[in-house]
């Protein structure tokens, strides 16, 4: 009788353990759903999602104190880590020599770098690890957050599709800007094009729909990673396509063009956007990026401090509001944090592209981000940007992690079972 309770109680305790699981990981499942969904249109929602999922883990850290995965993950990606780390000691370091020509949210840039992007990356590495979700959730999310924005745009051209005619304006959705809608849809576009080993049929039904309201963005530096990004991913795949690949892509591409002809011929504005594009027009970043220089050559070693930019000597910002930025990666890096900073930053994306070589479709996307960031966007402050970047690293080690999941199984089960 005692042998039969016990093996009951014993029952009993598994079954509310496994139901509190599944709890959790639903909880979590949401939470991070919420948080990728909402990126690109960086509102409350994200702001609060993003801040539910770091409390969701420290909760969980506090309630079953299983800090094994933690220890593992990390000696799977050893250098980044080491990466990221320096990056950020760059940052604080080039932010306490310049406090004068900081702006008000340098330090909250600084910060957030930790917290938003950083901190993000080990919850997801923590929870993949103990099994709560799989890369497909996250991949899911990612593209519900592509066709959710562009329902916005969708909205736009129905009630006020002005936009469409003026190359100057473009598409923006429910975004305030119209390369802030280029930098998703692009994105979209891209990782539409990965999709085509495993999906082919999706795969180009996305690129054509996303592949609209990109080009109606007119956001000229979407337009050109996209482009980068394709054409890397079919060189990097011709040997491995069939015969029958071969046929599907080169009529895709005659499909392609025929509606981008068709859309030159009737939309005098993405002609003129087009023009511009193909004359080299730079939208004064030639300007810009030689003023940065010249303030590189000031402040070589460790820069003038993140978001420092308009406060700088002579900022070409007054000439207008719209060169507030370096419009560079590279000088944006040098420009913030030095040498120093760069040279970091330089190891870390090595690391990560080294990583991205074991997965083609990845490795695009890796290329569509490095492309994107050499014309708009802030590496520091650009949410949205930084918010995918941090789930494609994710993707990128996600396989070492899972394997750490079986390797430790009963380890993790054991730390936590015992702390229930």
């Amino acid at each position: 009788f005692l042998l039969n309770r016990s093996s009951d109680l014993n029952l009993g305790n598994f079954l509310d353990s496994m139901g509190k699981n599944s709890m959790q990981k639903r909880i979590f499942i949401f939470l991070i759903s919420v948080w990728i969904v909402s990126i690109p249109f960086k509102n409350a929602v994200y702001q609060i999602s993003v801040s539910l999922v770091i409390l969701y883990f420290l909760i969980y850290i506090a309630m079953y104190r299983n800090f094994a995965p933690l220890r593992i993950n990390l000696q799977k990606c050893v250098l980044p880590t080491v990466g990221f780390v320096l990056m950020i000691i760059s940052m604080v370091i080039s932010n306490l020599l310049n406090p004068e020509f900081l702006a008000d949210k340098s330090w909250h840039v600084t910060a957030m770098f930790v917290v938003r992007y950083t901190l993000v990356f080990i919850i997801l590495a923590y929870f993949y690890s103990l099994g709560f979700f799989s890369k497909k959730e996250i991949i899911l999310a990612v593209f519900a957050s592509f066709l959710l924005l562009s329902f916005t745009a969708i909205f736009q051209i129905c009630t006020n599709p002005s936009g469409m005619f003026n190359p100057r304006v473009g598409l923006t959705g429910s975004l305030g800007h119209h390369n802030a809608l280029g930098l998703s849809m692009g994105l979209a576009v891209s990782s539409a094009i990965a999709l085509f080993s495993c999906c082919k049929k999706i795969s180009l039904v996305l690129v054509l729909y996303f592949a609209f309201f990109m080009i109606f963005s007119f956001s000229r530096s979407a337009w050109v990673a996209s482009f980068v990004a394709g054409v890397c991913f079919i060189i990097l795949n011709f040997k491995n396509f069939t015969i029958s690949d071969k046929k599907i892509l080169f009529l895709f591409m005659l499909v392609l063009i025929a509606l981008l002809a068709v859309l030159f011929i009737e939309f005098d504005s993405f002609k003129e956007r087009f023009d511009t594009l193909l004359a080299g027009d730079s939208s004064n970043r030639y300007l810009i990026w030689d003023y940065s220089w010249h303030r590189i050559l000031e402040h070589p070693i460790f820069g003038w401090g993140i978001d420092s930019f308009r406060n700088l000597p002579g900022s070409v910002v007054h000439i207008s509001e719209d060169m507030n930025s370096t419009h560079n990666m590279i000088l944006e890096i040098l420009i913030y944090t030095g040498i120093v900073g760069f040279i970091v930053s330089l190891f870390t994306i090595v690391c990560i592209f080294t990583r991205l070589l074991k997965n083609v479709a990845l490795l695009v996307l890796g290329i569509h981000f490095l492309v994107v960031t050499q014309f708009d966007f802030s590496v520091y402050a650009t949410k949205e940007l930084l918010s995918y970047i941090t789930i494609l690293v994710f993707l990128a080690y996600a396989d070492d992690f899972k394997s750490v999941k079986f390797k430790e199984k009963s380890q993790f089960s054991k730390d936590a079972i015992g702390s229930m």
